[in-house]
């Protein structure tokens, strides 16, 4: 997930709009606009605020937070999959997400009983 994809879920989550968000962070509707739609990406100060505002603490080390964020990220692209699995999606080869996810099982299952 990129950070314009993240950006412009965790708006959807919110139910915030560009401006809304904006307002709390003390920015422009365009600023937020740019950054979810992927033509810009926030100054870090910018980057933080828009992580209180999205309910990420930020009492804890710079690491510890990316670990939180990519941690909530992995779990929505889970939720993700899980519904995509449910209504059938097929993968841009064609083939289903879970007989995909089966076959990438299948491979680090394999990988991992290598020996070298």
């Amino acid at each position: 997930m990129t950070l314009s994809e993240w950006i412009d879920l965790q708006l959807s989550l919110s139910g915030l709009s560009f401006g809304d968000a904006a307002k709390k962070i003390g920015s422009d509707h365009y600023s937020i606009r740019a950054w979810a739609s992927g033509k810009h990406e926030p100054k870090f100060r910018n980057l933080i605020a828009l992580c209180e505002v999205f309910g990420f603490a930020l009492n804890r080390r710079p690491t510890q937070l990316f670990f939180e964020c990519v941690t909530n990220m992995q779990e929505l692209q889970n939720a993700d999959q899980r519904w995509m699995n449910k209504q059938g999606c097929k993968n841009e080869q064609g083939v289903s997400i879970q007989e995909s996810q089966n076959n990438q099982d299948q491979l680090q299952t394999q990988n991992d009983q290598t020996v070298f």
